[in-house]
């Protein structure tokens, strides 16, 4: 359903049982960062900044989720979601690699309980790092209601492969499953079962 936000035209889906789920928990929980999901992905060897942000910034251009929005309408409550264009992405970078497990693991823990803005704000954000160890990669936060799990495994294969054709000719990845596509079947299920 097409809906004006921000005095744009978005094409807005309503969010599914499962993100209802989330929303449900986050409205009884103290704090809204109960649904974030802060993982990452370290190799132990140097991993060359410029191709990782580009194999990122490719990676967030095919994962429709990496651009969910969510909008409250004003006027009925309802909660849509809705795809930004792509737009490139300076990640910025951290260099760890002097610090403490410790410390880092703090410093990390801080980022994965920021809440994110819900309604109107990304649902991600990533940085990419250098860890004690000689580890270096990529720490993401999702907001469970754009990502779970799976997904995250997804994205994260997905970056990968597009590093490693970037810097080794390895082929590139298949493009990824439409986000989109998969909320239209969820609601199409849905409405089945309701009609049962």
């Amino acid at each position: 359903m097409e809906k004006i936000i921000g005095g744009i035209k978005r094409d807005c889906y309503p969010i599914t049982e499962a993100q209802m789920l989330h929303l449900y928990t986050m409205t009884f929980s103290p704090t809204s960062e109960i649904v974030n999901m802060g993982t990452g992905r370290y190799l132990q060897m140097e991993l060359d900044q410029a191709a990782l942000r580009e194999a990122l910034n490719r990676a967030v251009e095919r994962c429709e989720s990496m651009r969910l929005r969510l909008w409250k309408e004003p006027e009925t409550g309802q909660i849509w979601q809705y795809i930004m264009p792509y737009e490139n992405q300076y990640f910025e970078y951290y260099d760890f690699s002097e610090w403490s497990e410790e410390k880092v693991n703090k410093v990390m823990d801080g980022w994965t309980s920021q809440p994110f803005d819900t309604f109107g704000g990304p649902l991600s954000r990533i940085v990419i790092v250098s860890m004690p160890n000689g580890y270096n990669g990529y720490y993401m936060n999702m907001h469970h209601m754009a990502m779970d799990a799976l997904s995250i495994v997804a994205f994260t294969r997905d970056v990968m492969d597009i590093y490693c054709h970037l810097m080794y000719d390895l082929p590139y990845p298949k493009p990824m499953t439409s986000y989109i596509e998969a909320v239209k079947q969820d609601i199409k299920y849905q409405e089945g079962n309701k009609k049962k």
